[in-house]
C-alpha cells in the first residue's frame, strides 16, 4: 500500500455520463468507498466535458484517453503503464472488455492485482468480427494462462454462473448486487414541464417507460411490436422510450411504419430520471443481452414493476423479490399477456412495486455494495 491508502485504478471504455451503467456504477464506488482508506483514478476512453467535470466533483483524477478507441492501441498501453507506476497503483478495476485485455497484457510487467468487471458483454460475434474475435480469444487465453487477471467480479449469481460456463472459465470470481444509489441531482437540470406532462399521460393512460440507450440489442422495435399488440387489444397505452442511442431514428421510422407513433413517444437522455420512475405503472426491458441493468434497481427504489426479457441476470431478481415479470427472449405474446394481465389488475401491479421498494431497502442496499468493494479490495492486497 501507498501512504497508507489503497489505491485503485479504474479503466473504462466508451462510459458517456448519460444512459449508461457503467458510469453509474463507477459514481457509486466514487461515493461510496472510504476516501480515508482509499484513493481511485479512472482512465476511460474519451474527453467528455460531462464526465469529467461530474467526475472531478466527486475528488477523483480523472485521465481522458480517446487513444483506447484505435484498434491496435500501442499508444494507450505506454499511457497506462505509465500512470500505474506514477500513481504507484495497487489495484487495476477493468470495466469491459477492451480494458481488461489491455490491462492484462500490462499486468505480465506490472505484476499489480487485476480486476475485470462483468458489464454484460464479453468477445463476442455482435461486437467483433471474425478476426477481430480471434486475437481478442488469444489474448485472453495469454492472460489466463499466465494468471494475470486475479478476479472476475459479476452483478448477480446467475449471470456469474451462466458466463462461467459458456466460456468454461475456472478463475476467481465473486458476484455483487449493485443496488439503487441516489445522485446528487442538483447537478442537473430538473425539467417540471416534462413531468407534469407524463404524469398527464399518466392520468389517461397506461404508462409504460423504456429506459436506456436506444442500441440494437436493447431491441426497441420488440417493444414497438408489444405497443402495437396492446393497442390493438384495446388497451390504452403510451410507450416512453428514454436514452440517446444509435438506433433512435430508425426506432422512431418502425413506430410511424406499426402507425402507433402517437403512442410510442421517445426522448433523449434525462439526467434526473432516475428517482423520478414513479410517473411509470410499469418499466420495460425488451434486450437480448443484458449483465443487470440498473434502471431494475431504480425502478425499485420508485417501487414500480418490472417486466424484462428472460436474459442476464435479471431473474434472480425479479422472481426471488416478486417485484416483476420475466418473459422467454423474443416472445411479443407473452409478453403482451403479462402486461394485459397488469394493466387489468392494479392490486397486483401495486404489490410488485411495494415488494421491490422492500427488497432494496432491506438487502440491496448502499451499505451492502460499499461493504462488498472494500471488502474485495483488501483481500485481494492481502492474499
Amino acid at each position: 500500500m501507498n501512504n497508507d491508502k489503497i489505491r485503485i485504478l479504474h479503466i473504462a471504455h466508451r462510459i458517456t455520463g448519460k444512459a449508461d451503467g457503467v458510469f453509474k456504477h463507477l459514481i457509486m464506488l466514487f461515493s461510496l468507498l472510504d476516501k480515508q482508506k482509499f484513493e481511485q483514478f479512472l482512465i476511460y476512453s474519451d474527453d467528455l466535458e460531462n464526465v469529467n467535470s461530474f467526475i472531478s466533483s466527486l475528488n477523483i483524477k480523472v485521465y481522458p484517453l480517446p487513444e483506447l478507441n484505435k484498434k491496435f492501441p500501442l499508444i494507450a498501453l505506454g499511457k497506462i503503464y505509465g500512470i500505474v507506476k506514477k500513481q504507484k497503483i495497487d489495484i487495476i478495476h477493468t470495466h469491459l472488455v477492451k480494458p481488461y485485455l489491455i490491462a492484462g497484457l500490462l499486468n505480465f510487467s506490472l505484476k499489480k492485482k487485476l480486476i475485470f468487471n462483468y458489464h454484460g458483454a464479453f468477445i463476442e460475434e455482435k461486437f467483433y468480427n471474425s478476426f477481430e474475435m480471434k486475437i481478442l480469444k488469444k489474448i485472453h487465453d495469454f492472460i489466463i494462462n499466465n494468471n494475470l487477471v486475479n478476479m472476475w467480479i459479476f452483478p448477480s449469481k446467475k449471470l456469474a454462473q451462466d458466463i462461467m460456463n459458456e466460456y468454461h472459465l475456472k478463475i476467481n470470481y465473486k458476484c455483487y448486487y449493485n443496488g439503487y444509489f441516489n445522485i446528487d441531482q442538483s447537478f442537473f437540470k430538473d425539467d417540471s414541464e416534462l413531468l407534469d406532462n407524463l404524469n398527464k399521460l399518466k392520468r389517461k393512460y397506461f404508462l409504460v417507460g423504456i429506459i436506456g440507450r436506444i442500441d440494437k440489442w436493447k431491441r426497441i422495435d420488440i417493444a414497438l411490436e408489444v405497443l402495437r399488440n396492446l393497442l390493438d387489444n384495446g388497451l390504452h397505452t403510451v410507450f416512453v422510450f428514454i436514452g440517446d442511442g444509435e438506433n433512435i431514428k430508425e426506432m422512431k421510422n418502425y413506430a410511424l411504419q406499426l402507425g402507433i407513433e402517437k403512442n410510442a413517444l421517445f426522448f433523449d437522455f434525462i439526467p434526473y430520471i432516475s428517482n423520478k420512475l414513479s410517473v411509470f405503472d410499469l418499466i420495460l426491458i425488451t434486450s437480448e443481452k443484458e449483465g443487470f441493468p440498473l434502471v431494475i434497481w431504480e425502478a425499485m427504489y420508485n417501487s414500480v414493476p418490472i417486466v424484462s426479457s428472460d436474459i442476464g441476470g435479471i431473474r434472480e431478481i425479479l422472481i426471488k423479490e416478486k417485484c416483476g415479470y420475466v418473459y422467454p427472449l423474443y416472445d411479443i405474446k407473452a409478453c403482451v399477456e403479462i402486461i394485459t394481465e397488469l394493466f387489468l389488475n392494479r392490486e397486483i401491479l401495486i404489490q410488485l412495486g411495494k415488494n421491490g421498494r422492500k427488497a432494496l431497502e432491506e438487502k440491496y442496499n448502499s451499505k451492502n455494495f460499499k461493504e462488498f468493494f472494500e471488502k474485495l479490495y483488501c483481500d485481494l492486497l492481502n492474499e
